[in-house]
């Protein structure tokens, strides 16, 4: 029976703290804990993460994160100004993995450690660990929703399109309007071979933030298509943007040779080569100039890529 009088004094001790916290004057955990995260230093380091200022916020969070009274939400923006970083290394890893494990340790309940953790395993390209973080994040005492998106991208790398497509379809449906959560539903809905979906995707993508490489993802399906005069719309609305692309043109030229317009595909390629005098280019017109039957044109081509082939850079 002594062995037995530790954990006896132990039950004690605790149910005694849990009445003095109870007495009026004295803080609960949790209100202890709302009060470090309410700290100034904590609330500037949170206000320079969402403003992409990592480097500083780092910094703040460090020295927070060495307190015993650190809190999981300060342990988990640290980990977020690695996991921000695309030029994450081994070393910013590690501190995440530490930071986040510590988090956990600290409230096995706070889903946001488990979906950041699901986040670090995704970036290690172990996507079965990714899945299950992330499946604990959700089912966690305060969930992290945001881990849909961790678990769709983990899912979509283990080739589990259709529940990739459902996870981020969620997320999507709860009120996300990030552009990179229509691009992630678009790109799995590509790979599904859903091509009219993912284009409908792509675009909803392109209304809350324009980017040439989501115009370029819907020019590919498009030509994959074969609808070659919708394709080349889509890319004279990038030409309009940017005049001054040449692999806008160069992209143009070979959408109009398909369409068997070769003569507007010269007329593309001849404006790319004007931007950017490219031996791809001239071996582009000189294969078109062949084909249209104007040798002596096509010879003036292929002895231009000599020409820049023997430039000494």
């Amino acid at each position: 029976m002594p062995a037995r009088r530790p954990a006896a004094a132990l039950t004690v001790a605790i149910a005694a703290a849990s009445a003095l916290c109870a007495l009026p004057g004295f803080a609960t955990p949790a209100e202890m804990r709302a009060k470090f995260n309410s700290s100034p230093q904590f609330q500037q380091a949170d206000r320079l993460v969402e403003e992409g200022h990592a480097a500083p916020a780092r910094a703040i969070l460090q020295k927070l994160g060495q307190s015993p009274q650190a809190t999981p939400e300060m342990l988990s923006r640290l980990a977020d100004t690695y996991l921000n970083d695309l030029e994450i290394d081994d070393a910013g890893m590690n501190v995440c993995e530490t930071s986040l494990s510590r988090a956990i340790k600290i409230d096995p309940g706070y889903g946001r450690a488990y979906k950041n953790l699901a986040k670090l395993k995704n970036l290690q390209e172990d996507y079965k660990s990714a899945v299950s973080l992330a499946t604990r994040a959700l089912q966690a005492k305060a969930p992290d929703k945001a881990a849909l998106r961790q678990r769709a991208l983990a899912y979509d790398k283990l080739h589990q399109g259709a529940a990739a497509l459902a996870d981020i379809t969620e997320f999507i449906g709860a009120g996300s309007t990030d552009p990179r959560d229509y691009l992630i539903q678009a790109s799995i809905l590509e790979n599904l071979k859903r091509y009219d979906e993912a284009i409908s995707a792509y675009n909803k993508a392109q209304k809350l933030k324009f980017s040439d490489g989501t115009c370029t993802r819907i020019v590919a399906i498009l030509e994959k298509q074969e609808k070659y005069p919708q394709a080349i719309k889509a890319v004279s609305e990038l030409i309009t943007l940017n005049a001054a692309d040449a692999h806008a043109y160069q992209l143009r030229a070979r959408l109009q040779e398909k369409a068997k317009n070769n003569k507007a595909a010269l007329a593309d390629l001849s404006k790319a080569i004007s931007l950017e005098p490219a031996i791809a280019l001239y071996k582009d017109r000189a294969a078109l100039y062949t084909k249209m039957g104007q040798s002596p044109a096509a010879q003036a081509d292929l002895k231009m890529i000599e020409k820049l082939g023997s430039r000494d850079f």
